[in-house]
Formats: C-alpha cells, sequence, structure tokens
C-alpha cells in the first residue's frame, strides 16, 4: 500500500475518531473505542508492517485532542473525569486496544497472504 494512502487512511481514521468524541451522546464513548478498534484494525490489515504507527497514533489522538482543548479552553459536551491534566492523560491508555486492534488486523493480513499463496502453488 502506498505511504500517501495510508497516510490518508490514517488522518480521516484520527478525524472521525475525534469528531465522534465530541459527540453530546451517551454512547459517544462506547462509539469512540468502537471506531478507534475497527480503524486500527482495518489499518493493521492494510499496512501490517505498519500496524505499529496506527496503534501509536489512533490510540493516541483523543489524548491529544483533550489536551489541545484543554490548552484553548474549548469546552466539551460532557464531564471529563477526571477533569484537568489527568484526563488527557489516562486516554493513553487506549494506545493498547488500538495496538491489539492494529496486531490483529496484521495477523488476519499474513493469514490471508499465506493462505492465497498456498493456493497459489496448489
Amino acid at each position: 500500500m502506498p505511504q500517501f494512502l495510508y497516510g490518508i487512511g490514517l488522518l480521516a481514521a484520527a478525524a472521525l475518531l475525534v469528531w465522534i468524541d465530541r459527540s453530546p451522546s451517551d454512547v459517544a464513548n462506547q462509539v469512540s473505542l468502537l471506531m478507534l478498534l475497527i480503524g486500527a484494525g482495518l489499518l493493521g490489515i492494510a499496512a501490517p508492517r505498519w500496524a505499529w504507527l496506527s496503534a501509536l497514533l489512533l490510540g493516541a489522538c483523543l489524548a491529544a485532542a483533550h489536551a489541545v482543548y484543554l490548552m484553548a479552553g474549548i469546552a466539551l459536551p460532557y464531564g471529563m473525569s477526571p477533569t484537568g491534566w489527568a484526563g488527557p492523560a489516562t486516554l493513553l491508555i487506549l494506545i493498547i486496544p488500538a495496538g491489539c486492534a492494529a496486531y490483529l488486523g496484521a495477523g488476519a493480513a499474513v493469514l490471508i497472504r499465506r493462505r492465497q499463496h498456498a493456493r497459489a502453488l496448489s
């Protein structure tokens, strides 16, 4: 996969994730986690060697967005818990599920390619 297309996919996934997180809906947090897992997994499938990059960037994008909101004084449509700088810092834990999803996607891509290679040989 060309680097440019991977970068566009990564940027689109991060933008969608931040956009969903800004929703005042009661289920926005769960939908954000679902989109994080889907985005990281699909990017892991698309470029298995770069699974670490999608895990790191998608896992940290909400923490970065909340840090920017805090610095700029932008109010969120919901109360952040914990408040202050601890809020964005605790969101860095999302790197773990993003990493799991990205590497599961990368593993699926490897298995698919092995199966296709085995079919081509037989």
